[in-house]
């Protein structure tokens, strides 16, 4: 198995994951628990993805470290989608104590609208990148493009938060989010540095004119 379909069977295990976590939640455990439970899951997938490269034999072994990265993306992608979906009514019981006592502002039509949009689009998004890691090809358009939507996500979506409705409910859960804002701007910053994977001859660019 490659490495890039380890990393898409680990982001699945979000599923059972989620569901034992929201058991666990309810025994009456107050924010920071939740906050540092929510640390160490995102830790322990990073580790997980480690170990994934280190025990392949394949000559494709990933070097760049922001193959980690998206990994663990990939599972909050994974959970997001479980989120949504919970919102929407399609699911039941797998993080509904969450969305009680964590991110309360995800309760709302718009945060469930960015859920759906993490757990699709920007999940296929980091699963693309993460191959293109494996098969050591370029991903830097892609991962222009991510940076703009998380962008849009997190930067827009967040002081929202803080001054909307739900702005005195904010938790511990919410910091969270600080590695969703700092490492986007850190890949970005790496791939702008990168060549362009297109060239453009003179001749094509007279003939778009």
């Amino acid at each position: 198995m490659s490495t890039a379909t380890g990393v898409f069977f680990l982001s699945l295990t979000a599923i059972p994951v989620a569901y034992s976590l929201n058991f666990a939640y309810q025994l009456s455990w107050g924010q920071w628990p939740i906050f540092a439970i929510g640390c160490i899951a995102l830790v322990v997938i990073g580790l997980l993805a480690y170990v994934l490269v280190k025990s392949t034999t394949s000559k494709s072994t990933p070097t760049d470290p922001c193959f980690y990265v998206f990994a663990v993306f990939s599972f909050t992608s994974v959970i997001d989608m479980i989120i949504a979906l919970e919102l929407d009514g399609v699911i039941d019981n797998f993080v509904s104590f969450y969305l009680k006592e964590g991110e309360l502002y995800l309760n709302t039509a718009h945060g469930t609208m960015i859920n759906y949009w993490d757990g699709t689009g920007q999940y296929c998004m980091y699963l693309m990148m993460v191959t293109a890691i494996v098969w050591k090809q370029s991903y830097r358009e892609v991962a222009l493009y991510w940076f703009g939507s998380i962008m849009m996500s997190l930067v827009i979506f967040m002081p929202g938060n803080i001054a909307g409705r739900f702005g005195g409910d904010v938790k511990a859960s919410y910091l969270l989010n600080i590695p969703f804002v700092i490492l986007p701007f850190v890949i970005v910053i790496k791939k702008w540095k990168e060549e362009p994977t297109y060239n453009w001859s003179a001749t094509e660019v007279s003939l778009r004119e």
